[in-house]
């Protein structure tokens, strides 16, 4: 059941909790209040939000109000390819790298190579049919794993079984704000390479 929100259409606070939405590719049953009828003080919305304000968010009997703090918990709740990128794959790209530059291993455990390919696999199934992995537009979720998922396939390539991940992170290439990442993902290759042929 997707989060209902309580708005109205004029209102800027309104506008942004929609946006954010798109933004992460969340469907929300819209209801819109009618100011001039009266609606937000009637008891049943008051009920809900004894503010009276707008937006307000109802999701599955959680009720919170302000834009700022409805954005937050969609960001947060729902907009979980950043958290992928904290959880998953920056995670599992420390699990491979620090033994490496601990110099207490040379080669990557195949239960490693193996954790490799499933978070391809996730990603590959997050980017069907989206450009982005939140839909049609760049978020913070795709600068953070274009960082991680660039250093993770120095040790283990993306290969054709993942179409979408290598359209990605071609087109994440071709962004101008990747060009950051490429001394830094050029130092990273250059200091690994060195340990593992030490």
């Amino acid at each position: 059941m997707a989060p209902k929100v309580y708005l109205i259409d004029a209102s800027p606070p309104c506008s942004a909790t929609l946006m954010l939405a798109k933004a992460i590719g969340l469907t929300l049953d819209v209801y819109n209040l009618n100011l001039m009828g009266g609606e937000l003080l009637k008891p049943e919305y008051l009920k809900i939000n004894p503010q009276h304000t707008v937006p307000t968010l109802d999701d599955d009997g959680f009720i919170i109000w302000d834009s700022h703090a409805i954005n937050l918990y969609l960001l947060e709740k729902y907009d979980q390819r950043l958290h992928f990128d904290s959880g998953v794959a920056f995670s599992l790209l420390l699990r491979i790298a620090k033994p490496i530059r601990l110099k207490q291993t040379k080669l990557i455990p195949d239960n490693l190579k193996g954790e490799v390919r499933d978070t391809y696999g996730f990603l590959n199934a997050f980017l069907e049919g989206k450009k982005w992995t939140c839909g049609d537009k760049v978020t913070i979720a795709d600068i953070h794993l274009a960082a991680t998922i660039s250093s993770i396939q120095l040790f283990e390539p993306i290969t054709d079984s993942y179409p979408n991940v290598q359209r990605w992170l071609s087109n994440c290439e071709q962004q101008s704000w990747y060009q950051p990442n490429l001394k830094g993902l050029n130092d990273f290759n250059n200091l690994f390479t060195s340990l593992i042929n030490a």
